[in-house]
């Protein structure tokens, strides 16, 4: 049987076509010749998730990213699909977490965080979307206050510039010098051979013959007690 012409090219074309349908899925990671399950996550930002990522399970990679659309009613809420190559069951309340890949690349990929249930999802369901806190998120809000603070700052030091105009900064260094110089001098009195430093000498001796005399002054004071009580006890007025 003479094939012709034109089936020839048919087939060839239709050969081709396969080969290029083929080739581009696999080279987003679909297996067109194995069957798959699919799932959904619904996240407000998939922080640039592209399909063909890489969902891994335990470091293992189980499946891609298939689609990402926008929810047609809700234009906030994004919806990922994924296609699990490994018949893995999922126990209910699994999360799918977006995650960075490399710190370096900045490549996301998708995380299954398996969950207790009870129960397991079935293909087609929607499962927790969840997204890992990265560095950045950090840095930003950190950023504005430092911004904030450092504006406020100036703000401040722009305010004491304004009061310290050139007389009160010219009476604040005359105060300054004239509180040096008392200190000097108080620190010069205090000197042994100062003026307070001979009166805290001349007090200490003070101190220190009232503590060695003190039996006699001790002896002297009940002598007046005892004449007090004498001439209490004697009767003055007859006397007189």
């Amino acid at each position: 049987m003479k094939i012709s012409r034109e089936l020839k090219i048919g087939i060839v074309a239709i050969v081709t076509i396969g080969i290029l349908i083929w080739g581009w899925n696999f080279l987003k990671g679909i297996n067109v010749f194995k069957t798959t399950d699919t799932y959904y996550a619904v996240y407000s930002d998939i922080k640039g998730l592209i399909e063909s990522g890489v969902v891994i399970l335990n470091g293992y990679k189980v499946g891609n990213v298939g689609k990402i659309y926008f929810d047609k009613d809700n234009a906030s809420r994004i919806v990922v699909q994924i296609r699990l190559e490994e018949k893995v069951k999922l126990p209910k309340n699994t999360i799918l977490l977006i995650k960075s890949s490399s710190f370096v690349s900045g490549i996301k990929d998708l995380k299954i965080i398996l969950g207790n249930g009870p129960g397991f999802h079935t293909p087609g369901d929607t499962l927790i979307g969840a997204v890992e806190s990265e560095l950045t998120d950090f840095i930003e809000p950190l950023k504005n206050k430092l911004g904030s603070v450092l504006s406020k700052l100036d703000s401040t030091l722009a305010s004491v510039n304004n009061v310290l105009d050139e007389t009160t900064r010219k009476q604040l260094k005359s105060a300054i010098t004239d509180l040096s110089e008392t200190t000097a001098s108080l620190s010069a009195s205090m000197a042994p051979n100062g003026n307070l430093g001979q009166s805290f000498d001349n007090l200490a001796s003070v101190t220190g013959n009232l503590r060695n005399n003190n039996e006699d002054i001790t002896q002297t004071l009940q002598n007046l007690s005892s004449v007090s009580d004498s001439l209490q006890k004697a009767d003055i007025k007859s006397f007189i």
